[in-house]
């Protein structure tokens, strides 16, 4: 008998002469060392005058219900275990629509203990919002189907302080093994958190929506308005300049002095300079409104996605880069690329003012090379628009995309072509980035 067991089992034998009989469970060695579970029934046999007479018994080897109860203890506590603590409000519901089980989750979620659940099992019903009550009980309505395994809803409810909760509800059919209907399992989670969240992220972007659109108009009013008095600006500049050409003819034929007509003749030439800065800052102006404009109608303009044949996107790209790239003896090279969803439009533009950049920004020590590359990415394409040209600052990668933003203010543009880059692969869904090493050449990323 093993060790554990010895006490036990002789204090039992111990009462066979009073009770006259004796069922017992003990382990027992074997001969091979081993210890198996035994059954002892043992019966006490008395003579005709009730003396004790003999003792019958017998031995069942039980070892393998044994671990077959030790198992089932085992899988009863891992399930007690996984429902009592888990995080969720787990049930349990016969076919006659009444709980066998509801974890304690329910007491924290709802405010009902599984007490009060069991004694109402249409309780949960009664909780529902009012405004979902016929989506909840319309979810019910097919779940003995064994064609849909889960059935999913998610609904507002009120606790039993009268708290708005969302759950996100979730139960299984189950099905015995002859295919009958046996009950329901499932689950709630307090989603609450999140669908606040979800509506809080709604409402900032409606703000956000209606803030671009009023952004969008200010800045389409104010380059009109700007764009006037710089029409009267350059006017006035033209009568300005046609005023010191006649004021040149007069001093030809007037009889002035030398000193005098040198110093009126160098009065015009100053004024002639300090017109030509002038109608160069209404060009810089025309071109920052334009921009804008450009900005802002981006917002504006419906994007129509279809499926772009990107090599033949990029052929029409480089066909207008043309005359640039061949003043400078560019070279670029363009691998197979995979298609995307895209405006055809955006995307011609999105990609010119990239390879446009790359063109604009070469180094004077070696000859400008481009190199457009793309590769798929799960349902999504990547492109690459490498340069060998002066590279970018690591100090200024995180600024080139801001409006206005110019990585050498003595270059020519208006700073805003990666900032309708961005705006365009945002609109699109995707993302833009770059990797650069400056004085070696960039590499901009765009995923569609």
């Amino acid at each position: 008998i093993h060790p554990d067991d010895r006490t036990r089992v002789f204090k039992h034998y111990g009462t066979l002469y009073q009770e006259g009989h004796h069922i017992h469970e003990y382990r027992f060695r074997k001969k091979d060392g081993q210890y198996l579970w035994v059954l002892d029934e043992l019966r006490l046999i008395r003579d005709s005058e009730g003396n004790p007479d003999e003792i019958v018994g017998s031995w069942l080897d039980i070892t393998k219900r044994k671990h077959a109860e030790d198992a089932l203890r085992e899988s009863e506590l891992r399930f007690r275990m996984l429902s009592e603590y888990t995080y969720d409000w787990e049930y349990w519901i016969n076919p006659d629509g009444k709980y066998i089980y509801l974890s304690p989750s329910c007491e924290r979620i709802a405010g009902y203990s599984p007490e009060e659940f069991m004694s109402n099992p249409k309780l949960l019903f009664d909780m529902i919002h009012p405004d979902h009550a016929k989506k909840f009980h319309q979810h019910y309505k097919d779940e003995t189907n064994k064609e849909t395994p889960v059935f999913s809803v998610e609904v507002p409810i009120i606790t039993k302080n009268g708290e708005e909760r969302w759950l996100e509800h979730n139960c299984s059919p189950v099905f015995d093994g002859q295919g009958n209907y046996a009950g329901r399992l499932g689950n709630n989670r307090d989603i609450t958190d999140r669908k606040q969240a979800e509506e809080m992220r709604a409402r900032l972007n409606l703000q956000l929506e209606a803030k671009n659109k009023e952004l969008e108009q200010v800045v389409s009013v104010t380059s009109h308005d700007l764009r006037s008095p710089l029409v009267s600006i350059e006017g006035f500049s033209d009568v300005l300049g046609t005023s010191l050409e006649e004021i040149l003819s007069v001093l030809d034929s007037e009889g002035l002095s030398h000193g005098t007509k040198e110093r009126l003749e160098q009065s015009v030439k100053n004024s002639r300079i300090s017109i030509g800065y002038i109608n160069q800052s209404i060009s810089r102006m025309e071109s920052l409104l334009d921009g804008l404009l450009q900005v802002a109608r981006l917002g504006q303009v419906e994007i129509k996605k279809e499926e772009l044949c990107m090599n033949t996107l990029m052929s029409e790209v480089l066909c207008g880069l043309k005359f640039q790239s061949e003043e400078i003896g560019a070279k670029i090279e363009i691998a197979e690329l995979p298609s995307c969803q895209g405006d055809q439009g955006q995307i011609n533009q999105l990609f010119t003012n990239l390879i446009g950049n790359a063109l604009k920004y070469t180094d004077p020590d070696r000859s400008c090379l481009v190199k457009i590359s793309g590769q798929k990415q799960g349902v999504h394409s990547v492109y690459c628009v490498e340069d060998n040209g002066i590279g970018i600052d690591p100090e200024f990668l995180e600024k080139i995309f801001i409006l206005f933003h110019q990585l050498n203010p003595g270059a020519t543009g208006e700073g805003l072509g990666l900032s309708i880059v961005l705006k365009i692969v945002e609109r699109h869904g995707g993302r833009l980035w770059v990797e650069s090493e400056f004085g070696k050449g960039s590499r901009f990323y765009v995923l569609l």
